[in-house]
Order: C-alpha cells, then sequence, then structure tokens
C-alpha cells in the first residue's frame, strides 16, 4: 500500500483527506480538511471516489462521522455481494448434492436390459393385464432388446436407453410399415414397462413418454383414419350361407353363433352354458372387451336357427366350444387363420384398397362381417335402435338419453316374435327379407316409439294385436 493511504476493514472501501495541494493524505494526519472515500462499485470495476458530506451538503471533516457516512454508502453494495456470496454457497452446495446422488445412483446395481421382461412381471406396481396383454408387452420387450443389441451392443443397462435409442427405435418401426394402431401399441407398451421400473432400474427420465397436452416426447399415430379404413363390410345373408356351407364341426356352430348373437369373436369362442336360457331364448353375457371398464350386460334373444343349433350340443364343459377356447388361449391367430380359409372357400377373400402404409393386405370381409351382418338386418327388420345397441353393446349419447335402461324381459318377448319370421336348413342360416311378413310396417312403427317408460306396454300391445 502506497504510503499516506489507509484502508479501513477489508471490503469498505478507503478513507482519505487532500492537503492544500490536492495530495491525498492519510485521515489521521493534522490536515483540517473533507474526507474522501474510495471504493469500487462493482467487483474488479474502476474505482470510485467522492468527498463525504452531511445531507445539508456540508463537508464531513472528522472519522466518527466519515465512517458513518461510510456504512450509508456501502451497505447497499455490502448487501448485495452478501447475496451474490450466498448464491455461490448455494449453488456449490446443489452442485455437491447432485455430485453425491449421482455417486450414489451410479454405485447401485442397475437393472439390466436382459432383466427388464422379467422384473416388469415379479413388480407389484405395473398395471393388471389380462394374459393377451402380457404376451403382448413381452413380444414387444423382446423385439426392443434384439435391436438393442443389434444396434447399441454397448447399453447393457435399462437406465442408460435415452431419448436418442427411443427415437431410434421408432424409426426402425416406421420403416416396417406397421399399422398406426401396432405403431403405437409397441411405443405404449415400452413407455409402461419404462415407468414401471423408473424407480427400481434408476431411470430418471422416460425415454418413450407422450405429452400430448405440450406435444413433447414421440408421438403416436392418429388411428381414425386406420380404423375407418380396416372397418368390415357387413355379408349379405347369401354371402353368410355360402360362408357356413364350407364350415364343419365347431367353426360351423362357431359362425353361426357370429351371426345369430352379432358379438364380436372372443365372446362367441368363450360363449359358456350359464349364459344361455334355452327355455327363454335368451344369452345373457358381458363382453370381453368392456367388462371390466362399464360391468355392461347385453341381453341377445335366440333366434330358431341358433336355438336348434345349441340344443344339439350335448354340454361336455362350462363352454359351448371348449376345444375352441383351448385353441384360442393358445393362440388365438390359429382360429383367425382357420376362418379365413372358410371364407377364402367361399369366395369371399377380396382385399381392399388403403392409402395407409402398411405391409399387409386389408381383407374386406372377416369374422367381424357377421356382427355387422346382425346388426344390419336386424335394422331392416324394424327392431328399435335402442334394443340392437343392447344387444351389440354398442352406445351413442344420443340413444342413451332416449332409452337409459331396458329390461332383459323385453329381448325374451323379441326371440319369441322373431321366432316365426327365420328359417333353417341342415347347411344355411336363413332370414326371411325384411319387406315381407317379418312384422307390420303399424308394428314396426309402434315398436320405434318404445321407450325405457313404456317398453313393456308397447310390447304387449304389438303382440296383443298381432295375436288377434
Amino acid at each position: 500500500m502506497a504510503k499516506g493511504k489507509s484502508r479501513g476493514k477489508r471490503g469498505l472501501g478507503r478513507l482519505y483527506k487532500r492537503d492544500k495541494s490536492g495530495k491525498e493524505v492519510s485521515i489521521d494526519s493534522n490536515v483540517n480538511s473533507t474526507i474522501y472515500i474510495e471504493y469500487r462499485p462493482t467487483s474488479g470495476g474502476r474505482p470510485k471516489k467522492q468527498a463525504l458530506r452531511y445531507d445539508d451538503g456540508s463537508p464531513i471533516t472528522n472519522r466518527k462521522d466519515a465512517e458513518a457516512k461510510r456504512n450509508e454508502i456501502l451497505a447497499p453494495l455490502i448487501a448485495k455481494d452478501d447475496e451474490k456470496r450466498l448464491e455461490n454457497v448455494v449453488a456449490q452446495l446443489e452442485a455437491a448434492k447432485k455430485k453425491t446422488a449421482q455417486a450414489e445412483h451410479d454405485s447401485k446395481p442397475a437393472l439390466k436390459l436382459s432383466e427388464v421382461w422379467t422384473a416388469y412381471k415379479k413388480s407389484r406396481n405395473r398395471p393388471q393385464s389380462g394374459k393377451s396383454t402380457l404376451n403382448r408387452y413381452e413380444s414387444v420387450i423382446s423385439a426392443f432388446t434384439k435391436w438393442m443389441k443389434e444396434h447399441y451392443p454397448e447399453i447393457k443397462e435399462m437406465r442408460a436407453v435415452n431419448t436418442e435409442h427411443a427415437e431410434a427405435y421408432a424409426d426402425h418401426l416406421e420403416g416396417k410399415k406397421l399399422s398406426p394402431s401396432s405403431f403405437n401399441i409397441y411405443l405404449n407398451a415400452l413407455s409402461t414397462v419404462w415407468a414401471t421400473l423408473s424407480k427400481k432400474a434408476l431411470i430418471q427420465q422416460n425415454p418413450f413418454a407422450w405429452d400430448k397436452a405440450t406435444r413433447s416426447g414421440i408421438d403416436r399415430k392418429n388411428i381414425k383414419a386406420q380404423t375407418i379404413d380396416r372397418k368390415k363390410r357387413p355379408l349379405t345373408l347369401a354371402e353368410a350361407n355360402r360362408v357356413i356351407e364350407n364350415a364343419e364341426g365347431d367353426y360351423r356352430t362357431l359362425l353361426i353363433i357370429l351371426l345369430c348373437t352379432g358379438q364380436r369373436l372372443v365372446d362367441c369362442v368363450k360363449l359358456q352354458w350359464k349364459s344361455i336360457d334355452l327355455r327363454e331364448k335368451l344369452i345373457t353375457l358381458k363382453p370381453v372387451k368392456t367388462r371390466n371398464r362399464t360391468g355392461k350386460v347385453v341381453y341377445i334373444p335366440i333366434i330358431p336357427v341358433l336355438r336348434e343349433e345349441l340344443g344339439s350340443i350335448i354340454p361336455a364343459d362350462n363352454y359351448v366350444l371348449p376345444e375352441l377356447v383351448e385353441k384360442y388361449n393358445r393362440d388365438k391367430s390359429a382360429i383367425t387363420k382357420q376362418l379365413r380359409k372358410i371364407f377364402n372357400a367361399a369366395g369371399l377373400n377380396a382385399h381392399k384398397e388403403t392409402e395407409l402404409p402398411t405391409a399387409k393386405p386389408i381383407l374386406e370381409t372377416g369374422a367381424h362381417s357377421l356382427r355387422h351382418t346382425f346388426i344390419t338386418v336386424a335394422r331392416n327388420a324394424g327392431l328399435p335402435d335402442s334394443a340392437i345397441k343392447t344387444i351389440s353393446g354398442h352406445s351413442s349419447e344420443e340413444m342413451l338419453d332416449h332409452y337409459t335402461t331396458i329390461d332383459k324381459k323385453m329381448f325374451s318377448v323379441l326371440a319369441n316374435s322373431l321366432s316365426e319370421n327365420t328359417s333353417t336348413t341342415s347347411a344355411t342360416f336363413q332370414i326371411s327379407n325384411p319387406s315381407s311378413d317379418v312384422l307390420p310396417d303399424w308394428a314396426i312403427e309402434k315398436l320405434k316409439t318404445a321407450n325405457k317408460d313404456n317398453w313393456e306396454s308397447v310390447i304387449n300391445e304389438v303382440l296383443k294385436d298381432t295375436s288377434a
């Protein structure tokens, strides 16, 4: 420090005086003059010098008042420096904390990619899924781990899979020309598995996640167009007859059940005797697709051709078709492949053109066509839409507003009213032309007025007048 200059406490600036010649001298000198302060407003900035004065503008000439004024001037700067120092300390503590956490994270045993499926299957916090869903997840995980081993052999741990790998895999799926729903199934399954095992696998970010609101992550495909494009067309009754004529044994029975109930393949394959009341001519069941979600019950009238077919079977199991149930549980594609052969034999093997980026041809007819056929025939026969929707399990807000509940008794009555308007041969399924004597026009119009409050009186009135 230069002679004649004195500095107070570190960081509080320097106080000094000036003699008559203007030379800076120590504050403790005998020179009777104004006291000055020299300080740096910012760290590393240029020093600032100013005379110290009282509030009225008169000069300060004694140390005590000079130190008080200095503290007043520097107080904001000192507070700012303290705040910055505190921020630095906090930042250092956070960095040290993260470093320690990362060290602990890295030191823990990591879940290997080869162990993912076993860990997921044993996880107590995974979603409750059926056997078919678990089989699908296992297949997805197997395909992904195999792909990772081929393209990123250095990645051994689940936590090492990042967004870059996930995006590359999504590109791989695109290259396979999967349908939009299959593409989504792969990514959704992987996202579910990664989310479920995040804690156990020490995963900090789910690379397969997709946030629709913020549009962050790997986008999923819109399957609306696919759903429309893959919709099966209904069969004509002549086509339905040809299909049944080309089937034998359990498959013939299955096709008749499909056509006469309007239910999905799984519900027809797994139809149980306890759901069937031949005396009341009624089938009561909860469709597999909506069983867990809504628990909705459907009531299906048993028309004569179905009654005759079911009556010819001697129950030997809980299921009507136990051998097909076993085959379906083992590999449901085996059922659909055999049905495809039957449809082909009936000359129904046409493919429809589609703009979907899929390598697989889209068939315009299949087992689901019989569900469409049932609904089409039922509507043409004049059954109220409320009844058809309750039989098929479909629903819409508009229909639910008008027809909230319909008792199962109605469908038993409907089964009886339909009995005289259907016919069958030993090898075919036939329904008379709706334009003939299915029901009189006035009866059809009357049935259309049925709702939750008056359905029973309407049905009784129709039956009474038609039997008169």
